[in-house]
């Protein structure tokens, strides 16, 4: 009988233990915990694919609060319907464990190209968010290697007046042409063509 061929993996996510695979991680794991054999996480890169590497360094990760969801959701079809990928915060606050968490989003903040910030009202009051958005800036402050790169995405008025206030000066992209007010930002067409030719480049 020949040997029994290895399971290949296309999935960005991978438990390990069973093997099993999805391209959303709250899907796969909860609070850290395989939803399908139910074996706990030694290391969060340990449950990235190599395929999943590579999908994740030409991704996008998107952090925002709840109270634009829909809007995030609709953001999130044009970028992958140009060829973008993204990686939601919310998915991987869903599937982590709280002492985890942390490491977790760091991680992916860390390997994808960009982080994308998307104020709003509620994202001050956050404290998850905030907490990533804090652990962003100490990272920046201490100059690390690989510190995130983080970027405003304007999708209203408002999204102005609750920018974090250490990203307020990065150039960013108003996704709403009724934007007004902010000289910071370029058009949602402008940066998409940018971020497609450097993923062109890593091809």
């Amino acid at each position: 009988m020949s040997e029994k061929e290895p399971i290949k993996i296309t999935s960005v996510f991978s438990c390990a233990h069973c093997m099993s695979g999805s391209n959303y991680y709250s899907e796969l794991f909860d609070h850290g915990t395989c939803k399908n054999c139910g074996a706990g996480l030694s290391e969060f890169y340990s449950t990235v694919t190599e395929i999943g590497r590579r999908k994740i360094e030409r991704s996008v990760m998107l952090i925002y609060a709840d109270d634009i969801s829909e809007i995030v959701e609709n953001m999130k079809s044009e970028l992958q319907s140009n060829g973008i990928g993204t990686i939601d915060i919310h998915d991987i606050i869903s599937g982590s464990h709280p002492q985890e968490l942390g490491a977790n989003i760091a991680h992916l903040m860390e390997n994808t190209m960009y982080s994308f910030v998307v104020p709003s009202r509620k994202i001050e009051t956050d404290k998850q968010i905030k907490t990533v958005l804090n652990a962003a800036l100490m990272d920046k402050m201490e100059g690390k290697d690989k510190s995130p790169i983080l970027v405003p995405i304007l999708v209203n008025s408002e999204s102005v007046n609750y920018t974090p206030y250490f990203i307020k000066d990065i150039v960013g992209a108003k996704w709403n042409e009724s934007v007004k007010g902010d000289h910071y930002a370029i058009s949602k067409d402008q940066f998409i063509s940018q971020i497609r030719a450097e993923i062109s480049k890593k091809i």
